[in-house]
C-alpha cells in the first residue's frame, strides 16, 4: 500500500499570547518540519496583528506557510501567506482578491459537496472535520479519489496522527497540549511525526 505523505499542520488556539506562541513554534520546529500554521482572525484586530507579527519571521525561515482563517483583505494587509475561508462566495472573493499566488483553502468541515466545489474552483487544499461523526471516512473518501491535498482539521494524539496518515491525509493537526509550553510542543510534535513515520512502513 503506498501512502501519500503526512505533514504537520498547527492551528494556533484562542487564548495563546503572542511570544509565548513564538515559543511553541520554535520548539516545534526543532523537533520536526512544520507545513502549515492556521492563526484565527481575533475580533480585535490589533491581537491578530501582534500575533502574525511575533510569528511571521520565524515562519518565513522555516518555510512555514502562515494562513489566516478571516477575511482575505486583512490576510493581504498583514503579508500572510493565504487564508481560509468557508463557503464558496468566500472563496471566489478571497482568489480574486490574493491572485492565484497565494493559499487559498477550505474549511469544508462534513461536506462533501463544498470540499468537491472548492477543490473545482481551484482550492489549495480542504479541511475535514475528522472528530466528527463521518469524518474519518470523508478523508479516506477524499484521499482515494481526488489530488487536491485534504488536511485533518481538528487535533490529534499520535496515534490517531497514525491512523488519520493511512486514511490518506496529507495533513494533521497535533493535539493542543502542544501550545502549553516549549517542552510540551517539541515532545508532541515529536510523537506524532514519529507515529508517521510508523504508520508508512
Amino acid at each position: 500500500m503506498n501512502l501519500p505523505s503526512c505533514r504537520i499542520y498547527l492551528r494556533l488556539p484562542d487564548g495563546v499570547e503572542p511570544e509565548a506562541a513564538r515559543d511553541c513554534l520554535a520548539a516545534a520546529l526543532e523537533a520536526g518540519e512544520v507545513a502549515a500554521l492556521l492563526v484565527r482572525q481575533d475580533a480585535q484586530e490589533d491581537r491578530t496583528v501582534a500575533m502574525l507579527e511575533a510569528l511571521r519571521a520565524l515562519a518565513q525561515e522555516n518555510n512555514v506557510a502562515v494562513v489566516l482563517a478571516g477575511t482575505d483583505e486583512l490576510a493581504q494587509r498583514l503579508g500572510a501567506d493565504g487564508v481560509e475561508v468557508a463557503d464558496r462566495a468566500a472563496y471566489d472573493v478571497a482568489r480574486g482578491r490574493l491572485g492565484g499566488s497565494a493559499i487559498v483553502g477550505a474549511d469544508c468541515g462534513t461536506s462533501r459537496h463544498f470540499a468537491m466545489e472548492a477543490a473545482e474552483a481551484g482550492a489549495d487544499y480542504v479541511g475535514f472535520a475528522n472528530g466528527a461523526e463521518g469524518g474519518l471516512d470523508l478523508i479516506q473518501w477524499w484521499g482515494e479519489l481526488f489530488e487536491v491535498p485534504c488536511v485533518a482539521r481538528d487535533p490529534v494524539v499520535p496515534e490517531q496522527a497514525g491512523e488519520l496518515a493511512r486514511l490518506g491525509a496529507d495533513f494533521v493537526r497535533p493535539a493542543e497540549a502542544m501550545w502549553t509550553s516549549p517542552a510540551a510542543a517539541r515532545e508532541v510534535v515529536s510523537e506524532t511525526l514519529r507515529a508517521i513515520g510508523e504508520a508508512k512502513r
